[in-house]
């Protein structure tokens, strides 16, 4: 039995930059930065936008490619759970693809 969740129904998730490769700790050493995306998620009654403001806006999909849209859509998934429509707002301050480290966050933490 699927769950949908209410329309109007928000989440906001602020996810800080790291570094991943601080010399011979490899990925086991790393450190916060301040530099943070936050992603703002509404259900709304059907469709999808994508806003993305900051770092990346001219370049990052605004449809269903997006990593974030892919992200949530995989979770709802996961916990059997629908939506009719989702509005989804990414606020980006940190450098697309600017280490590889970064792009671990991105990966893991957001996109």
């Amino acid at each position: 039995m699927s769950i949908e969740v209410e329309v109007g129904t928000k989440a906001i998730v602020t996810v800080p930059a790291s570094t991943a490769n601080l010399g011979p700790g490899y990925d086991t050493l790393g450190m916060a930065l301040s530099l943070y995306d936050t992603v703002e998620v509404e259900v709304t009654a059907s469709g999808l936008t994508v806003e993305i403001f900051g770092e990346g806006a001219e370049d990052l999909p605004r449809d269903g490619s997006h990593l974030v849209v892919k992200a949530i859509r995989s979770a709802l998934s996961a916990a059997d759970a629908t939506v009719p429509g989702l509005r989804v707002v990414s606020h980006n301050t940190i450098p697309q693809l600017a280490r590889p480290g970064l792009f671990r966050f991105r990966r893991s933490g957001r996109r």
